[in-house]
């Protein structure tokens, strides 16, 4: 092949790529459907700066409250994020501060006491572990897809808490979209609404 006709095939290789990268924006998960062990820890944001809104729903799927979610401040593997919680009348109700503890192999949250491990890494379908308030959270899938005002996400995981009966949805390079509640709660829903340039 001559060295004209190799530029070429670089040339269209290099624009196939570019292709391929362009069609995954953030508001898309990026993980393999084949591999259901490719969610990592690097796929949680933690940096200072980012922001997520959330919506509450009732159980008739009528807006309830937002929840405003900032990461304040990072060191090392833990970040303090500053709730802000707001009526459907734009009053603040509370305002509070949790902690995100993601290492290689786990995701935490600490809102009141102790550390509760909501993740494991890497993620996988049926991957099982019991926390210290003796909840059971379990993978149940690595390859949902979620449709949300803030975008439609593919591949992301979902963990099942035994006792809390709550369904969380996570996605690539986002965290968390979705809290479910399986019973008959107040809140049937937490759903991600917006959020800032994550990755």
């Amino acid at each position: 092949m001559s060295i004209l006709g190799d530029q070429m095939v670089y040339k269209i290789f290099i624009f196939l790529i570019f292709l391929i990268l362009t069609a995954c924006n953030n508001n898309s998960s990026i993980i393999d459907p084949q591999d259901v062990n490719s969610f990592f820890s690097s796929d949680m944001p933690n940096s200072p700066g980012i922001w997520w809104i959330y919506e509450y729903h009732d159980q008739d799927n009528n807006l309830d409250l937002v929840l405003n979610r900032e990461i304040l401040e990072s060191q090392s593997d833990i970040s303090m994020i500053r709730n802000i919680y707001i009526n459907h009348d734009s009053t603040v109700l509370d305002i509070d501060t949790i902690y995100y503890k993601i290492t290689e192999d786990d995701f935490s949250i600490k809102q009141t006491g102790q550390w509760k491990k909501y993740m494991l890494f890497p993620a996988a379908r049926d991957l099982r572990w019991t926390t210290g308030d003796g909840d059971q959270l379990t993978v149940v899938s690595t390859t949902e897809s979620v449709k949300l005002t803030s975008g439609e996400f593919f591949n992301c995981v979902k963990v099942v808490s035994q006792k809390e009966n709550r369904a969380y949805y996570y996605a690539n390079g986002i965290g968390l979209l979705i809290i479910e509640n399986l019973d008959e709660s107040r809140y049937k829903y937490l759903k991600l609404i917006s959020f800032s340039e994550l990755l």
